[in-house]
């Protein structure tokens, strides 16, 4: 019940910042914004108690076997959807850069504690962008290339490249998002197919 509580918080936060720009005034579209903001924040909140009981949980001793992978389960959730929470905050704006480092954090965070896991390989690519967001593009080759390595066969690792690359260009940085390119067109055994270009 928690973790849907969490979730339904976390929706109706986005819902509100996602329909805060149809205000007529900017007070509104300020208050809307603010109320939004606080509904995903509560479900971070909620997320990281969850995250902690779920742990508490599979620590103790007395849990019944049969119990152990749901609640793995539920806590590897947990800790991806802190990430989820602050990756989708985007307003107000002038706290953007704030978001994006929390959400850094704590997919990396999960990422240590499940670094092959369920949402490893979203989690690795939405590090990667984060990162590329906030012009951190060593840590966001890093986040990919672990990805690259952990799973290297899968559609992800196989698309990081090129949606770093396109991302690069998309945020101004043309000479990083070409370097990208180049790097995908030196790739030995035709390994990138001409629709990701």
């Amino acid at each position: 019940a928690q973790f849907k509580l969490a979730q339904m918080l976390q929706n109706d936060g986005q819902t509100i910042l996602t329909n805060a720009g149809t205000n007529s005034t900017p007070e509104l579209v300020e208050a809307e914004e603010k109320r939004g903001t606080a509904q995903i924040i509560r479900a971070t909140k909620e997320f990281m108690l969850f995250a902690k009981e779920a742990l508490a949980t599979l620590e103790d001793p007395a849990t019944p076997k049969g119990d152990i992978d749901s609640y793995k389960k539920l806590h590897q959730a947990a800790l991806f959807m802190i990430g989820e929470c602050w990756s989708r905050m985007n307003r107000p704006e002038k706290n953007l850069e704030m978001y994006r480092k929390r959400a850094a954090v704590s997919y990396e965070a999960y990422l240590k504690e499940y670094p092959e896991g369920e949402y490893a390989k979203i989690g690795y690519v939405k590090l990667g962008m984060i990162y590329t967001a906030l012009n951190d593009l060593e840590k966001s080759k890093d986040a990919l290339d672990r990805l690259s390595t952990k799973f290297p066969d899968s559609d992800e690792a196989k698309n990081s490249v090129p949606r770093l690359a396109k991302t690069l260009i998309d945020m101004g940085l043309k000479n990083e998002g070409i370097a990208q390119y180049r790097q995908m067109l030196a790739t030995p055994g035709g390994k990138y197919t001409a629709g990701q270009f």
